[in-house]
C-alpha cells in the first residue's frame, strides 16, 4: 500500500485524535487513577503523557519554522518523565482538556507548515538523531493509537484503523533485524504482529527489545 500524502496522513492523524478524545471524555476521577495496562501507570500517566508528546512537538515545529533544530522534551529523558509523573494524577476534566489543548496546537502547527518546512528536522530525545518533519507526524498517530490501547478501555490492536495496520506494519518490521537479529514474527493477524512489534503483544510470543 502505497504511503498517504502529507495532507491525507494529517487527516488520518486528526481522525484518531478526536477518536482518542471521544473515549475519554467521560472518564472520571477515579477511572483515571485506575491503572492502565502499562505497569506502573494509570491511566492518568498515559494522558498526560500524551498531551507531552503533543506538546514537544508543537515545540520543535515552532523552532523548525524558525530555522532552529531543537530536541524533543529539551533533550531530556529526565524531564520528560518527570513531566509525566507530576502531571499524571490530576483531576480528570483537567487531564481532558491538556489533551484536547495540546493535540489541537500540534494539528495547528502541522496544518500551518509551509512547503519548505517540511524539509526542515527536530532531534530525537533519544540520542538527539535528526528527525524529518514528516516523522512528526508518523510518530504522532502512532502515539495515539497505541496508547489507546493502554487506556485498557476496550480498544485493542483488532480496533486499529486497517490503513494504519497496513501502513505501519512494513515500516515496524524493516526495523526487526536491527532490533532483534535472530528473531522471526509470528504467523499471526497483521493487528496482531503490529502489536507484538509495538511491545503489546500477547503472551507467549518472542521478546523483543522495548519499542521506542
Amino acid at each position: 500500500m502505497a504511503e498517504p500524502g502529507r495532507q491525507l496522513l494529517l487527516s488520518r492523524v486528526e481522525q484518531s485524535e478526536q477518536a482518542l478524545l471521544a473515549r475519554i471524555s467521560g472518564l472520571d476521577d477515579d477511572e483515571m487513577a485506575a491503572d492502565s495496562a502499562l505497569p506502573g501507570w494509570t491511566r492518568g500517566h498515559v494522558l498526560t503523557h500524551l498531551a507531552r508528546n503533543a506538546e514537544t512537538f508543537a515545540d520543535v515545529l515552532d523552532g523548525a519554522r524558525r530555522g532552529e533544530v531543537l530536541a524533543m522534551y529539551g533533550g531530556s529523558v529526565v524531564a520528560r518523565n518527570a513531566g509525566i509523573e507530576t502531571g499524571a494524577s490530576r483531576p480528570a476534566p483537567e487531564l481532558v482538556d491538556d489533551v484536547q489543548r495540546t493535540s489541537s496546537r500540534l494539528r495547528e502547527g502541522l496544518r500551518a507548515l509551509a512547503e519548505p518546512d517540511w524539509e526542515r528536522h527536530i532531534r530525537h530525545v533519544r540520542g538527539g538523531g535528526l528527525l524529518g518533519i514528516e516523522d512528526v507526524v508518523w510518530m504522532r498517530w502512532q502515539e495515539v493509537e497505541i496508547h489507546q490501547v493502554d487506556l485498557d478501555r476496550g480498544y485493542g490492536p483488532a480496533d486499529w484503523p486497517a490503513e494504519f495496520v497496513e501502513l505501519n506494519l512494513p515500516r515496524q518490521l524493516r526495523r526487526l533485524p536491527e532490533r532483534a537479529p535472530d528473531v522471526s514474527p509470528p504467523k499471526l493477524a497483521a493487528h496482531d504482529v503490529l502489536a507484538w512489534l509495538y511491545g503489546r503483544g500477547r503472551p507467549g510470543l518472542p521478546d523483543l527489545p522495548p519499542w521506542p
